[in-house]
């Protein structure tokens, strides 16, 4: 092990404006890390709540700046600037860090010298510090930010010169600017995920992804458009359901509805105008009607069949297959790139299928396809539905 003096230095920027509520427990959590070299700075843009007395109370430990900034994106850019790391993150001032992350992400880029980022789990929490779930992240793929955001940003540390070429954080951005930055980050350097739960993200009625969720939904859609020109299905579903009930979807689900496949059929050809055949072909209200949607709706149920690239690992090759069969005698069909790999008759209710790939198929990417029956019309929004696919999980054999 290096000695501390030559160990890279972390540097980390905290943005804050009115969060005294939630400050000390951010603070104490870079305070409290086990890593020797970390340079911490808090930039506040004019609190008004006794966030200044907090920050002043806890003297040299911590750096601050108190001065008006144009919002979270040039707080972060500015305090960007005045540190020196050759690891760079932003922690919110109501998000924290568990113990031992930083030490995590220094291994990370230590283990995967290429890596210009690494990210790694996290998990919601409220605004009591209860934990809510685990945010839903997964491996890094090419393209892959092209459909949703699967890094949850206080999890995310990059180098110090990726942050710079990348462009550092857009600030015509104030929801999404953290997932508009990992598709600028992802063109200039490699990103990987590593093992480990390394932050928790506050979720609360006021957070502003809930409190704004229109904008919030809007700018990840501008993000998709702009560096991936095509807005998918999933997108523009989530927003015309917004637009139907007003829900958050976090707190409040809003499930499909006739009416908000229709909008989406109208939003979704605008945003996509110049790829109006692309699509019609992804639009879930269209395929789910014929029963051959091949994807996931957002309550969980698939169609006749459903599609999806999933890399199956060397050391983790048993898949198990999570949901809920609402009727007796339904049947799942598994097939990897083609080939059937297990059929079973579903007990009604909940149901785990397990199954451990053939050595074929490991150590490579491979289409899933489930194909389950029987498909029935659903009277209350029409789709051809099946059964309910809660979770495909890989593990280790025998586990």
């Amino acid at each position: 092990m290096l000695p501390s003096a030559q160990r890279p230095l972390v540097s980390i920027v905290t943005p804050s404006l009115n969060k005294a509520r939630f400050l000390r427990a951010t603070i104490e959590s870079v305070l409290s890390q086990d890593y020797p070299r970390v340079e911490y700075l808090v930039m506040d843009g004019g609190s008004t709540d006794g966030s200044l007395e907090i920050l002043a109370g806890y003297g040299d430990r911590i750096r601050y700046i108190a001065e008006p900034d144009a919002g979270q994106a040039d707080a972060v850019n500015r305090g960007f600037q005045f540190t020196s790391g050759e690891i760079f993150a932003f922690l919110n001032a109501d998000d924290t860090y568990q113990p031992g992350a930083i030490s995590a992400a220094v291994r990370g880029f230590a283990d995967h010298p290429g890596a210009g980022m690494i990210y790694g789990e996290a998990d919601y929490m409220d605004a009591n510090g209860g934990t809510l779930g685990r945010y839903p992240t997964r491996d890094f793929e090419s393209g892959s930010l092209g459909g949703e955001c699967f890094i949850c940003q206080p999890a995310a540390f990059l180098r110090r010169e990726v942050f710079e070429q990348a462009g550092m954080l857009d600030c015509t951005y104030h929801c999404a600017l953290d997932y508009e930055l990992w598709m600028r980050v992802s063109r200039v350097a490699k990103i990987r995920r590593i093992p480990g739960c390394l932050a928790c993200s506050r979720v609360y009625r006021e957070t502003k992804t809930i409190a704004q969720r229109g904008i919030a939904l809007r700018e990840a859609m501008r993000a998709q458009r702009r560096h991936f020109a095509y807005v998918p299905h999933r997108s523009i579903h989530t927003y015309t359901r917004y637009l139907v009930d007003g829900r958050d979807q976090f707190f409040e689900h809003a499930p499909p509805t006739v009416r908000s496949y229709a909008l989406s059929l109208a939003v979704g050809l605008w945003e996509n105008r110049s790829q109006p055949l692309r699509y019609l072909k992804e639009w879930g209200a269209l395929e789910g009607l014929r029963g051959v949607f091949s994807g996931r709706w957002d309550d969980g149920f698939i169609s006749r069949q459903y599609l999806e690239a999933r890399f199956i690992p060397e050391d983790q090759p048993m898949l198990r297959i999570q949901g809920f069969a609402p009727r007796k005698r339904m049947r799942l069909e598994v097939r990897l790139d083609g080939e059937e790999v297990a059929e079973a008759e579903l007990p009604p209710g909940r149901f785990e299928l397990a199954l451990e790939c053939p050595e074929a198929f490991r150590g490579r990417e491979c289409e899933l396809m489930l194909l389950a029956s029987p498909v029935t019309r659903s009277l209350r929004d029409y789709r051809a539905v099946s059964l309910r696919l809660d979770a495909i999980e890989a593990s280790k054999a025998g586990v």
